[in-house]
């Protein structure tokens, strides 16, 4: 189904009827300050000079003077005032809203997430009982909220987003306005204090406001409102499958789908089979579940043991054009086509095959890929780091002391000793692939050197050796790890 279809389907599983419903006008941006909350109260101001009942339910001005101004002359609903901590915060007045039942109401920050006395946890669910009551509601998003490009903004920006909200609500809109300005000018307007106070600005601009941060942010947004526009043009053809599983990493995979399914205009279905091992992950796979229905999919249950026999015999019978997975970057040794990929892969050759690389990335292992070790150790320094880094060192000896010892029988039985060197190579080529880190694939190969000159190489128990060996166990460890 394509996007207008998968928010019909939300308003007919919440057994909404369409007529009478209130209409939604999303005011779109990609950070604060870009002009949003100014845009919304003045089309407010507006629609009152038209003689229409509008009001506001909830403000965010951050001080600022001029949007404060705009919304002098618009009726107000009190804010309800809620303890947290010893704080009192505002929060949005549903029953108040509901009981005035203006025309038009004004509700800031879709994001929100309101406190646990309130009705509903998220402020996008009082807005969807205002639309259900018929009340035209207007409001406000920026891009990085939006649940599907959560990972994306994770790696580029390096920020974790905790307020989101899923993508559904975005598609079901009736209008987005794209609210735009340059980055440089966004800058600008911070330094001169119309976003934030005056004691904030040295540290959003050292954080959050930089420019290619912006940059991203706002290619983001304006992608997003390509899609839109082109998924409102066209007539989908395509119908997406993604797998389900109950993997921490699998949301990465599910955003990536939803992403493609938005991109090709296509339907949209998430499967996950229940076999003997589905109460082991149910926990995860159900949030994985939520996850893929507020990105909008059509969630399937199928039964089986052999979960890419079921899937593949769905996608057939559902005319799938596309499949989705995911599978970690690194492969065990002991991995090779039995893994569900590449037996879809085999079952499915018709269907295009998207793989996505499920691993968690974070700061330490992005700058560990530009070559910056240090960061990399630095993280292995925790308490769950150290363990880790314990286990894999343990790996690494067991395996050169378990070469050590074959090369020795080899040599007691007389096998010329370039056989020996085989060994060790052996030894680290399994250090390498089961580490999936370059730093243990050259730790390995040191030892290897080491343990050869010692035990293989006269005189024995020194460390004189030729320097061939050298780079030869180097030389195959890079290899090793490159692959």
């Amino acid at each position: 189904m394509n996007q207008n279809e998968r928010a019909s389907r939300y308003l007919k599983d919440a057994n909404l009827e369409t007529s009478g419903r209130g209409k939604l006008k999303i005011f779109f941006g990609y950070a604060a300050g870009v002009g949003k909350t100014y845009s919304m109260l003045a089309e407010a101001q507006d629609l009152k000079q038209e003689g229409q009942d509008v009001i506001i339910g909830y403000l965010e001005d951050h001080g600022r003077a001029d949007t404060r101004n705009l919304a002098r002359g618009l009726e107000s609903i009190p804010v309800k005032k809620e303890s947290y901590k010893g704080m009192y915060l505002q929060e949005f007045n549903l029953d108040g809203a509901l009981e005035r039942h203006p025309q038009t109401i004004l509700v800031d920050e879709l994001a929100h997430t309101n406190t646990k006395k309130s009705r509903h946890l998220k402020r996008y669910q009082d807005i969807q009982e205002l639309l259900t009551a018929g009340i035209n509601v207007y409001t406000t998003l920026n891009v990085q909220h939006l649940e599907s490009l959560h990972d994306i903004i994770f790696e580029q920006l390096n920020v974790d987003i905790q307020e989101r909200v899923p993508d559904y609500i975005f598609d079901m809109a009736n209008q987005v306005k794209l609210i735009d300005i340059e980055p440089n000018d966004l800058i600008n307007r911070l330094k001169i204090g119309k976003i934030y106070a005056r004691n904030h600005i040295r540290q959003a601009l050292a954080n959050f406001f930089k420019s290619e941060n912006l940059t991203t942010l706002r290619e983001l947004a304006l992608r997003k409102m390509t899609l839109r526009l082109a998924t409102n043009s066209k007539v989908g053809t395509d119908r997406l499958l993604v797998c389900l599983s109950g993997s921490k990493s699998n949301e990465r995979v599910i955003r990536s789908a939803a992403q493609m399914a938005q991109a090709f205009n296509s339907d949209f279905i998430a499967v996950y089979v229940k076999n003997n091992q589905f109460n082991k992950w149910e926990e995860n796979l159900n949030n994985n579940i939520s996850l893929a229905h507020q990105l909008g999919a059509k969630v399937i249950k199928l039964q089986g043991e052999n979960p890419a026999l079921q899937i593949t015999e769905y996608a057939k019978e559902s005319s799938v054009t596309k499949i989705v997975l995911g599978a970690s970057p690194y492969k065990k040794i002991w991995q090779t086509r039995s893994t569900l990929v590449y037996q879809i892969g085999y079952l499915l050759p018709e269907v295009d095959e998207y793989v996505i690389n499920s691993a968690k990335t974070n700061l330490n292992q992005v700058q560990h890929l530009n070559g910056t070790f240090l960061t990399h150790f630095k993280g292995s320094l925790s308490k769950s780091g150290s363990k880790r880094m314990a286990k894999n060192m343990l790996m690494i000896s067991s395996i050169i002391l378990g070469s050590t010892v074959v090369g020795k029988l080899l040599i007691f039985a007389q096998v010329p000793l370039v056989n020996v060197v085989l060994v060790y190579m052996l030894g680290i080529m399994l250090c390498a692939i089961n580490l999936k880190d370059q730093v243990y694939g050259f730790l390995s190969a040191f030892l290897a050197v080491i343990s050869f000159n010692l035990f293989f190489t006269k005189p024995y128990f020194s460390l004189s050796s030729s320097p061939v060996y050298l780079l030869t166990f180097f030389f195959n460890a890079t290899s090793f790890n490159n692959q």
